[in-house]
């Protein structure tokens, strides 16, 4: 039995072959728009944290490599101690132009010329006037007119204040032409090589930003910044991997409470989400049933338990989509049922809607967990706040439609409750066999149990 779900193992001959969420034609579609236009594109992959984004990205990656056409990728998460994106990003492509092009002279040649153009760039950029430069384009609040309004101030502060304020303005302002031919010559250089691939592999320069969602906040936004001002090139393709709502954050982060959607939408010209599959899962695939299934065999659970491995994925993928769980979520969760188990044996009360169910809300509602093992819910207080009695309705309907909501009453109402309920054929099925532990206890025992250990998966 295994308390971690192993890394994923995607085989380098067929990428796709281990593809839970039926990916591959997304992927497809993706590869066909990126070969098909020649101009500067940047597109957004769209998914909450912990949904696969990484993975799929590995698998596309490999993909693409059998076809014969070699991909940046550039982890943002890995690089944001530093302080600078752009000599981040132009080095993983100066690395992997000469790793991956190494025969082909045109190509070297022209990463040489764009090596040269990156250093002046990286030059300029630490100085005050191509920080202003940049930021300020970004923002939309400064042109060629500006600049002169600015030298007639400077003349202005001259008359005031002496020669010394004057000059350092002046020079500021001489070196702004300066700055943007610098950032012109990188662009040119960077689309010359963009162009130099595509005629190599008839597919443009394709750099993957992956992990921007995990990012410190002013490093995701600088990245997506100097993508747009410093990297806009024909045959050049960004494709980010991000978390939409948590970039607005960061967004928000740095400059305010801003229209951060509206903001956003200037730096991407295309977004993309990742395909879904979910609803009730009779006769179609179901992403959280298909994961649910994967994590129960990926984690080895004790052959006494496989008469019931069928309901248990079923019942945990039941929750985890009406809840709207991540699938990383879904990951903690089944190794908090994997370590109960470990630490039961077969003799243990098996009340799976219940188990499951507490695996689940440790991980996505604690502080109700915590209600539960101290016994602060009545049942109306609890159906309240979990409408269990629609879960059971709504989702897997093979699955006895009444059981989840016959469990829950069974262990949380009252004594009175229960003496009018026993009398009804609900509880026929209702028993504790030989356990010592009373009616009201249980669910405190199964918490204590799951609770014994926490997870900590990155």
């Amino acid at each position: 039995m295994k308390l971690i779900v192993p890394e994923l193992e995607i085989d380098e001959d067929s990428p796709f072959s281990k593809d839970l969420f039926e990916r591959e034609s997304f992927a497809e579609k993706l590869t066909n728009i990126i070969r098909n236009v020649e101009d500067n594109l940047v597109i957004s992959l769209d998914a909450n944290w912990g949904e696969g984004k990484s993975t799929f990205i590995r698998m596309w990656r490999l993909h693409l490599n059998k076809q014969g056409i070699k991909t940046v990728c550039f982890d943002a998460f890995k690089n944001d101690y530093s302080n600078d994106p752009f000599l981040d990003i132009a080095g993983e492509v100066l690395s992997f132009t000469e790793t991956e092009f190494s025969g082909n002279g045109e190509i070297i040649s022209s990463n040489g010329q764009l090596k040269s153009r990156a250093v002046n760039v990286g030059k300029r950029l630490a100085g005050w006037t191509t920080k202003v430069l940049v930021k300020s384009a970004t923002l939309g609040f400064i042109k060629d007119s500006d600049i002169e309004e600015l030298q007639v101030v400077a003349k202005e502060i001259s008359n005031d204040t002496g020669d010394l304020v004057s000059n350092v303005i002046l020079d500021r302002l001489n070196s702004h032409e300066i700055d943007k031919k610098s950032i012109e010559g990188f662009k040119n250089s960077i689309e010359d090589l963009g162009t130099k691939i595509r005629e190599f592999q008839d597919f443009p320069l394709l750099i993957i930003v992956d992990e921007l969602d995990r990012c410190r906040p002013s490093y995701a936004v600088e990245t997506i910044e100097k993508i747009k001002h410093l990297f806009s090139a024909k045959n050049v393709v960004f494709v980010l991997s991000i978390n939409n709502k948590q970039l607005q954050k960061s967004i928000c982060s740095v400059y305010g409470e801003i229209d951060s959607a509206t903001y956003l939408k200037k730096f991407i010209h295309l977004e993309a989400s990742l395909p879904r599959q979910h609803g009730y899962y009779h006769g179609k695939k179901n992403d959280y049933l298909e994961y649910s299934s994967y994590l129960y065999q990926a984690l080895d659970f004790p052959d006494w338990l496989n008469k019931d491995k069928d309901d248990i994925c079923r019942i945990f993928a039941c929750y985890a989509e009406y809840y709207n769980i991540t699938l990383r979520d879904m990951e903690r969760a089944y190794t908090n049922l994997s370590i109960y188990y470990a630490s039961v044996n077969e003799r243990a009360i098996n009340y799976l809607p219940v188990i499951c169910f507490l695996c689940i809300i440790k991980v996505k509602f604690k502080g109700s967990f915590e209600m539960l093992k101290h016994d602060k819910y009545t049942y109306d207080k609890f159906e309240k706040e979990f409408s269990i009695q629609n879960i059971s309705k709504s989702y897997y309907r093979d699955i006895n439609p009444d059981f989840f909501t016959i469990c829950f009453k069974f262990f949380l109402y009252s004594d009175a409750e229960y003496q009018i309920a026993r009398k009804s054929t609900d509880f026929q099925y209702m028993n504790l066999g030989s356990s010592s532990i009373s009616r009201k206890k249980v669910i405190q025992w199964y918490c204590d149990q799951i609770d014994a250990f926490n997870v900590n998966i990155a």
